[in-house]
Parts: structure tokens; C-alpha cells; sequence
């Protein structure tokens, strides 16, 4: 779904980025319309890039991060939603066989239920935060401002990864409630 709104703005920055290579040399105020060569010369950093040609360095990796962490969170929730009904599954095969859940069992399902409540609410705020920061990237991308693009496309791949890390929590939680009822 997030998919959908990254690439369209991922290829726009790319396209900032892919038309900024030409002014590398120059700098990026250049770029921006400003004349204040003292300025951009100012803007090196200690291995004698400016900071655009750096910027323009970074982004593809960046971009490819993105993408890579979208693509490895759809597949989270694809393994958790299946392991999700293989729970569901199996508990109604238990309630169907007239088989009674040990309380380590109960005490499981409780945990795996509230889990995956939390890991819901955790991703729909992170939905949201995500939201806020592909519209200040946008933001930055329409001034040009090569830094707060940088810091933005940071911010979405830390996003990216606390959600993957919360869906590897709720999977492996789950992994370890469908071993229990297994155990039954």
C-alpha cells in the first residue's frame, strides 16, 4: 500500500537527484538559484565534497533502503497474517475436538492476543508518522533543500525498520503460541 506513495516520490528525488549531478560541482545553492558562490564553498565537508555531491552519492542508496525495507514489511505482514489464521485454525481444531487448553495455553493465547493488539496499534500510529514525513519530504523536495530530503528519507527508513522489527516480534510470538497448541 505505502508502496504505491514512495515510488512516485522516490523517482521525483531521484529526478532531483539525477538533475543536480550536473551542478554537483557548483553546489547545490547554485542549483537553488542562489549566487553566493562564498557560500556553497563554505558547504564542504572534510573530504572536499560539498555537501550536494555527497547528497547525490547517498540518495540511491537511500532510495534502494526504502524500497528494500517496503518490500521485506509486506512480506512481514503476509507471514503474520497467515501464521495469524494457522493460530486460529488451530484452536478451533481443539475446541472442535472437545480437547480443554492447559492454563500455560491460555496464558499463551492471552499474551499472542494482546501482542498482536499492541503490534497493530504500534503499526497504524507508525502509518501515521510515515504520512507526516512523506509530506515534509515532499515539502523539501519542492524547496530543494538537498539536507532535509536527506534527513526525511532517513526518518521513513527508521520507521520502516522499528515496524519490521515489531512484526518479527509478533511473528516469532506467534511461532511459539502455534508450538503450544501443537504441544496439546
Amino acid at each position: 500500500m505505502l508502496r504505491k506513495k514512495f515510488i512516485p516520490l522516490l523517482l521525483a528525488a531521484a529526478v532531483l537527484v539525477g538533475a543536480g549531478t550536473a551542478y554537483a560541482g557548483h553546489g547545490f545553492a547554485v542549483r537553488a538559484g542562489e549566487k553566493n558562490q562564498k557560500q556553497v564553498q563554505s558547504q564542504n565537508t572534510s573530504n572536499g565534497k560539498s555537501w550536494w555531491q555527497s547528497f547525490c552519492q547517498t540518495t540511491p542508496k537511500r532510495i534502494g533502503s526504502i524500497i528494500h525495507n517496503e518490500g521485506e514489511t509486506n512480506r512481514l505482514k503476509a507471514q503474520v497474517r497467515q501464521k495469524s489464521l494457522d493460530v486460529k485454525r488451530e484452536i478451533q481444531q481443539l475446541r472442535l475436538q472437545g480437547t480443554p487448553l492447559t492454563q500455560e495455553q491460555m496464558e499463551c493465547i492471552r499474551q499472542a492476543t494482546a501482542l498482536l493488539r499492541q503490534s497493530r496499534t504500534s503499526l497504524s500510529s507508525e502509518e501515521l508518522s510515515v504520512g507526516q514525513v512523506m509530506s515534509r519530504l515532499r515539502s523539501h523536495k519542492k524547496m530543494r533543500n538537498a539536507e532535509g530530503c536527506i534527513r526525511e528519507m532517513d526518518r521513513i527508513i527508521n520507521i520502516q525498520q522499528q515496524r519490521n522489527a515489531v512484526l518479527k516480534g509478533t511473528l516469532r510470538q506467534l511461532e511459539e503460541l502455534e508450538k503450544t497448541l501443537k504441544s496439546a
